[in-house]
């Protein structure tokens, strides 16, 4: 089917899928003690969740590790992450809050900037296996986004405040969406960042 899974993988304190409502919906349930988030099929529609702790100062770093990547050109994960006042049917960096995501379907990564803005990024679709890492520097402002222990994007000026992990999908229809909160990381922090996570 077209599926996409994703699972967020963390070590040190304890993080869940949130159940918030907004941003999370109807159509993305919370299953295994917060643990998992299943996004159900809904055309042309998006859903975000975001995890239970957020971080406002110091250095963090935390992982989405992709179970089943987009295979539908209607498909879509952004995942990144936002403050907390992201709402229903949108995506971290959507909306007029502030967040930060990059996107993957099927024709390859797009980077979403504050506010909405979108830039062509590198033609690489997620696809199974892949751990994607992120490190948050809040006192500095900054944000480094990983594939595979590769740095693909760097955001610095990151607007002061508490940024959660997040992730919007749209899957046009195509099928269900799992999304796992998981124990360990796959890679070590970069230096100086501690790991955030269940």
């Amino acid at each position: 089917s077209n599926a996409e899974a994703l699972t967020v993988a963390a070590t040190g304190q304890s993080v869940l899928w949130s159940t918030q409502a907004p941003p999370k919906d109807a159509n993305m349930t919370l299953s295994n003690g917060d643990l998992t988030a299943t996004r159900a099929s809904a055309v042309g529609v998006y859903s975000a969740v975001i995890g239970t702790v957020g971080k406002s100062t110091g250095k963090w770093y935390w992982e989405y590790l992709v179970g089943v990547g987009p295979t539908n050109p209607t498909a879509e994960m952004q995942i990144g992450m936002s403050l907390s006042t992201i709402q229903a049917g949108h995506y971290p960096g959507d909306g007029g809050v502030a967040g930060y995501s990059v996107r993957a379907n099927f024709f390859g990564f797009v980077l979403q900037y504050p506010g909405g803005g979108l830039v062509n990024g590198t033609a690489i679709n997620y696809t199974n296996g892949d751990t994607i890492g992120m490190a948050f520097d809040a006192d500095a402002g900054t944000l480094d986004f990983y594939v595979n222990n590769t740095l693909v994007q760097s955001w610095t000026g990151v607007p002061a405040g508490t940024y959660y992990p997040c992730v919007g999908i749209y899957d046009g229809g195509a099928g269900l969406c799992s999304l796992s909160l998981a124990t360990t990381l796959v890679y070590a922090p970069p230096s100086g960042y501690t790991g955030t996570g269940t």
